[in-house]
């Protein structure tokens, strides 16, 4: 009686939890309650109930009747090791199959006919929700899912120009996410076309005209998405399609992807392959920080490099076998207390937070940009403990989610004062580096003596953009997350290096070509504040200082500190 009792409450509070996010899933066409695939209503696993197609939920390693043929197919002559995967899986016990997920209908605009069997290749969030609504939802509302609209920024113009398509296809959208492509094939000689890209353009523009901030506004953006999509599609979807693979093409240089922010057909953002893998689809594996590394790494954002460094990373690596990466609730300083991942912070449960797949919930910082800013709003949506609920969060807000993860291991005067050293830090590089670099490159921009058509065509330019964008957030995000090497050498002094002694002369050389006694003055004025008067050397005694310290350290003189003998004190 205790198990019935405890399944009907587990059975209650799910089809609470989905009844409540389903207002918030855009699309009629994909409400909660009916498989956006196959049409049928959703059931709990936990129930030993048969539907129609044979699957019996609560037989554990079973698969339904339609499912058991795929996997004897994949088993033994297609794929065997996706197949050995989900075996290994938790869906594989609950008797989800491959047909649960991959099941489609002939009227969707993804599905083909695969040996009786209308199916889509490309799991969606959308399809994720039939059974984790709460999470592709709280997903699909985060800035990851957005990931891959930034066509029109700097970084994607470096990878489609600058360097070349082919290195955007391997490279950049195979983090941030591609738009998806594809064409159907009728038996009538007819085809249809789709072009996730050319949608998401068309559906942004509408929101702008509505005076919506696309980014900010994701409902919007994937119901306009699905609108578009529905009204192109409506032709064709009760035409035959042709056989097998003639029946549909996936363009190449969008699939296979597994992008943090893909644009599916079905018009929802994202993919939750992106950190649970196929097929085991793990929550240990998607909890460990080196999951999160193979996107957030390298010169630009080198997290996984910065945690690694930092005493959070060395403590998980010497004690991995007492992180419980498996446990069902994970809180942290409860069911483990050996060291924080990035899960850990930025998504876990805690004693008073519920786990949350919007991974900006705790950030107060945007590190990003050239200059750094608090957050001022920050929209999501929060399953608290089964109320569900639209939040908007400030910058402090958010900062006290994240300074309450700190407490599970930490006294308030250490968490206090690491947020002390932070905003000091951040402070640093805002005043002395980013904003007068910044004054500078809009004065030289405004006067067109860089050609505004051609990004990336000066020196200058590249100077200005590798300041903020690779060492100068490698600066922040060293300070963010305690690794004091990129703080500092990897940071703080590239960043200094490249303004002192490649930027600034280079803007100097422009001041002088034409002769610009504006932008003299702007460079003048920016390098009389305090903190660049270093530049005017040090003093007699200051230098006599370090030259006895290299002397008694290394036995040695230094001919870059070593005064002249004629040299006087000022």
């Amino acid at each position: 009686m205790k198990v019935l009792a405890r399944l009907m409450i587990v059975l209650a509070l799910a089809l609470f939890t989905q009844a409540g996010l389903a207002k918030f899933i855009p699309g009629e066409s994909y409400a909660q309650g009916n498989s956006s695939r196959s049409g049928q209503t959703l059931q709990s696993p936990l129930l030993a109930q048969s539907d129609d197609s044979g699957k019996n939920a609560g037989d554990h390693g079973q698969a339904t009747k339609r499912g058991e043929a795929c996997i004897t197919c994949h088993q033994n002559e297609v794929s065997p090791g996706a197949v050995a995967q989900w075996h290994d899986s938790k869906h594989s016990k609950a008797g989800v199959s491959c047909i649960d997920c991959h099941g489609a209908n002939k009227d969707d605009v993804d599905s083909w006919l695969h040996r009786g069997e209308y199916i889509s290749s490309i799991v969606t969030p959308r399809d994720c929700a039939q059974c984790h609504s709460k999470e592709s939802t709280e997903f699909q509302a985060s800035h990851h899912s957005t990931a891959s609209l930034f066509i029109g920024s700097l970084d994607n113009y470096l990878g489609a120009f600058v360097e070349g398509h082919p290195a955007t296809v391997s490279g950049c959208k195979q983090c941030h996410g591609s738009r998806l492509k594809l064409s159907k094939h009728f038996t009538d000689g007819t085809d249809f076309n789709l072009d996730m890209e050319e949608v998401s353009t068309e559906a942004m523009k509408n929101l702008q005209v509505k005076g919506l901030e696309p980014r900010m506004s994701k409902e919007e953006l994937s119901a306009e998405m699905v609108r578009l999509v529905n009204e192109a599609w409506a032709p064709h979807k009760d035409k035959e399609l042709k056989a097998e693979t003639d029946g549909i093409k996936i363009d190449k240089d969008t699939w296979p992807n597994s992008g943090m922010g893909r644009i599916n057909a079905d018009g929802s953002m994202g993919s939750c392959n992106a950190c649970h893998s196929r097929h085991t689809f793990s929550k240990a594996l998607a909890r460990q920080p080196d999951n999160c590394g193979k996107c957030h790494m390298g010169p630009d954002h080198p997290q996984i490099e910065i945690y690694n460094e930092s005493k959070h990373g060395i403590a998980f690596r010497n004690r991995l076998s007492q992180m419980n990466l498996d446990h069902p609730e994970w809180v942290v300083g409860k069911d483990y207390s050996a060291a924080p991942t990035c899960a850990t912070c930025h998504m876990s449960r805690t004693k008073t937070q519920p786990v949350t797949h919007d991974v900006g919930l705790r950030i107060s910082y945007t590190l990003r940009p050239v200059i750094s800013k608090l957050t001022t709003s920050h929209s999501a949506v929060e399953d608290e403990f089964g109320e569900v609920k639209k939040i908007t969060l400030t910058g402090p807000e958010k900062r006290e989610r994240m300074k309450e993860v700190c407490s599970a291991c930490h006294g308030p005067t250490h968490i206090n004062n690491f947020y002390e050293q932070y905003d000091q830090l951040v402070s640093l590089y805002n005043k002395k580096f980013a904003t007068p670099a910044t004054n500078i490159m809009e004065y030289i921009k405004k006067k067109n003596y860089v050609n505004s058509e051609v990004p990336f065509g000066s020196d200058i330019e590249w100077k200005y953009y590798e300041l903020w964008h690779h060492e100068g957030r490698r600066m922040r995000m060293g300070a963010s997350m305690m690794a004091p090497d990129y703080t500092q050498w990897h940071g703080a002094f590239e960043v200094a290096r490249n303004f002192y002694f490649h930027f600034l002369p280079l803007a100097e050389e422009i001041a002088e070509k034409h002769q610009d006694k504006g932008l003299k003055d702007l460079i003048a004025q920016e390098l009389s504040a305090p903190e660049h008067q270093w530049m005017k050397g040090l003093s007699m005694d200051q230098r006599k200082q370090m030259l006895e310290f290299y002397q008694k350290r290394y036995g040695e003189n230094s001919a870059l500190i070593e005064p002249k003998p004629d040299q006087k004190e000022d």
